[in-house]
């Protein structure tokens, strides 16, 4: 006889809810993994950060871009991964003296349309090769196409980016 079948019928209801609960806690919080540090480009003689994502840049247009997303003065990068699926943040110094937050995504999965949750405001949206994209937003969500190239958002110092919940 297992444990459920020896409680009372109300004790029985409350444990199953739990358990449901628990895996719906777990379900959700192991969508993404903790904010982890990446390393854009090493040099093979580069240390890296334990738990490090590595990024490796392709070709002259992609580090050309990078090196105006990410300049001299930016904060370090951090990056969510939610399976896949790899959402990188830091801030660099803005033209205006302030700063301004880029986010990065990309897959290393096959390439796909996702939706992406954002909060706060977005003034750019530009793929690898730094050509502006059109943004298809809809209230808080954005679709997007990712693939194993960067795609960058820029916008205000709060904005964060994240896969909605399903």
């Amino acid at each position: 006889m297992g444990i459920l079948e020896t409680m009372k019928p109300i004790h029985r209801m409350n444990a199953i809810k739990g358990i449901i609960l628990s895996g719906s806690v777990l379900f959700l919080t192991s969508c993404a993994s903790g904010a982890r540090p990446v390393v854009f480009d090493p040099s093979p003689q580069a240390s890296l950060p334990e738990n490090a994502v590595i990024y490796k840049l392709s070709g002259h247009a992609e580090k050309k871009i990078f090196g105006e997303m990410y300049p001299a003065g930016s904060s370090s990068p951090e990056v969510m991964v939610y399976g896949k699926i790899h959402i990188a943040s830091w801030l660099r110094p803005s033209s205006e003296g302030g700063q301004e937050r880029i986010t990065a995504v990309w897959t290393t999965g096959q390439p796909s349309k996702i939706l992406l949750k954002t909060s706060g405001s977005i003034s750019g949206f530009y793929d690898a090769d730094g050509k502006q994209l059109r943004q298809e937003l809809s209230g808080n969500y954005i679709r997007v196409s990712v693939s194993n190239r960067l795609l960058y958002l820029i916008g205000s110092v709060d904005l964060e980016v994240e896969i909605p919940e399903t």
